[in-house]
C-alpha cells in the first residue's frame, strides 16, 4: 500500500492581519499565562519526581506546552 507524498503534511491558510478584539487579546493573555504555569510546574516535576514515568510524562507536557506557546505567539503576531 502506498501513501501520498504529502501524507503527514499540515495545511496552512493565510490569516488576514486585523487588530485583536478585546476578547481575543484577553484569551491570548490568559492562555499564555496558563501555558507558562503548566511549563514551570512540569519542569519542576521533571527535576523532582522520583518515578521515571512521571518524569517522562512531565517532559512531554513541557514539550507540548512549549509547542502550543509557539503556535499561540504565531497567531498573535499574525493578528
Amino acid at each position: 500500500m502506498s501513501t501520498p507524498a504529502n501524507a503527514g503534511a499540515t495545511a496552512t491558510t493565510a490569516v488576514p492581519s486585523t487588530p485583536l478584539q478585546p476578547a481575543e487579546e484577553k484569551f491570548l493573555m490568559k492562555a499564555g499565562k496558563s501555558g507558562q504555569h503548566e511549563i514551570m510546574l512540569s519542569q519542576l516535576a521533571t527535576e523532582r519526581a522520583s518515578d521515571a514515568q512521571v518524569r517522562a510524562f512531565a517532559q512531554k507536557l513541557v514539550t507540548d506546552h512549549e509547542a502550543m506557546a509557539s503556535e499561540l505567539n504565531g497567531l498573535a503576531a499574525a493578528k
